[in-house]
């Protein structure tokens, strides 16, 4: 996790004939909401804050 942005961000790439396959996952029990667009994955969602 970046601060102060609040972002986590994984580049996946392959070159030539490589190919990267695979499912991934973007689960939370607190509200979020997870779109795909443009080769990217996007999830917004909100963390619980502790004291």
């Amino acid at each position: 996790m970046s601060a102060p942005d609040s972002v986590i961000v994984i580049r996946l790439s392959a070159s030539g004939n490589d190919k990267i396959n695979g499912r991934i996952r973007l689960n939370s029990q607190l509200p979020h909401a997870t779109s795909a667009s443009g080769g990217a994955i996007v999830s917004d969602c909100y963390a619980a804050y502790n004291c």
